[in-house]
């Protein structure tokens, strides 16, 4: 490996009563709402991990009714010493899961902590190991990621695309194994690393920022405020998959709602002032272009006139021809 390149931020030192001598090396937190057929798989990933140091599983699950509480149970009582839960009896408020995905990291207790959602799973038996390693060797760090095979699958469980979508699209040069900087991820929006690669030293964060749940993509502004703290390590090796159901968020009528493409855009204007290097590439401000325009004309078939001002303000540095087709498409647009 090379040296890890310099950050100017600096990884917050770890308090000297932080450590207890009954409290493990790593936690894995895993989220869950309603995934009775899946958590199964989820789990048995984890506990296949092969391991030299302290660690504990945190499941917290979002008030389920189909079952996978009782799972949980089960696998708990089989497994006391390493699973905890966190079983909450009715929904938590706000974006659905948001709460869930704050909380629950803040409960794991360990000095690093990997997270895994209910419905992806992991496929290297050495994978918490190996990142362990790396973080151990590299102190500098603040984050360890790999490569995830992407798979969506029917309401059959059948396979319905190629079998390895490398961080999310095949369209997408693959990652070298290395050292990147925050700043290299800031420089795309797309920043093709899924969240079951996630393995960071838990001290980092502390607690959540007010606006973690506002923002839609939690993740990925997630992923970056971890990376302000120091550089990342990447390593070119699928360890883990992430498969998309029908019923996944990101399959939802929701997902793709004209509100969801708005609050994108307001996104945007966050990032671009929590995160001053996404400051400097034309990727963010090229997304929230598109999806201005692509609200634009949806506000003005459907008549909602109020967003447009709004949405006006963020096609202003676009071509002048652009500008010039959507003032004719208002003076023409007959608002209901």
């Amino acid at each position: 490996m090379r040296t890890p390149p310099k950050s100017p931020y600096h990884l917050p030192p770890e308090p000297q009563n932080w450590r207890q001598s009954d409290w493990p090396e790593v936690s894995v937190s895993v989220v869950t709402y309603n995934q009775h057929n899946l958590i199964g798989r989820a789990l048995d990933s984890i506990l296949a991990q092969q391991v030299n140091f302290s660690w504990e599983i945190v499941v917290g699950d979002d008030c389920s009714t189909d079952g996978t509480r009782e799972i949980l149970l089960d696998y708990q009582s089989r497994y006391p010493d390493i699973i905890r839960l966190l079983l909450y009896d009715h929904r938590l408020p706000g974006t659905p899961g948001r709460r869930n995905n704050m909380l629950n990291p803040m409960a794991c207790r360990g000095r690093y902590t990997a997270l895994l959602d209910g419905d992806d799973y992991w496929v290297d038996p050495n994978k918490l190991q190996r990142q362990y390693d790396t973080m151990e060797r590299y102190p500098e760090l603040s984050i360890s990621l790999h490569d995830t095979r992407c798979e969506e699958v029917n309401e059959r469980g059948e396979l319905l695309e190629p079998p390895l979508l490398r961080s999310h699209s095949s369209r997408t040069p693959r990652r070298a194994t290395g050292f990147y900087p925050h700043e290299h991820f800031c420089a795309d929006r797309n920043i093709r690393v899924h969240t079951s690669s996630f393995f960071f030293r838990t001290r980092i964060f502390g607690n959540w920022p007010p606006d973690m749940e506002e923002v839609v993509a939690a993740d990925h502004y997630f992923f970056l405020l971890i990376s302000q703290r120091g550089p990342a390590y990447y390593e070119d090796r699928v360890a883990s998959v992430n498969e998309r159901q029908p019923c996944s968020l990101t399959n939802s009528d929701h997902y793709l709602s004209e509100e969801r493409k708005l609050r994108h855009l307001q996104d945007m204007r966050l990032y671009r002032t929590r995160f001053p290097a996404t400051r400097l590439t034309d990727s963010y401000s090229a997304f929230a272009a598109r999806l201005a325009k692509e609200v634009l004309f949806s506000a003005i078939r459907s008549g909602r006139l109020h967003r447009i001002p709004f949405l006006l303000a963020y096609l202003a540095g676009e071509p002048r021809g652009l500008r010039r087709m959507v003032r004719r498409r208002l003076e023409k647009a007959s608002f209901r």
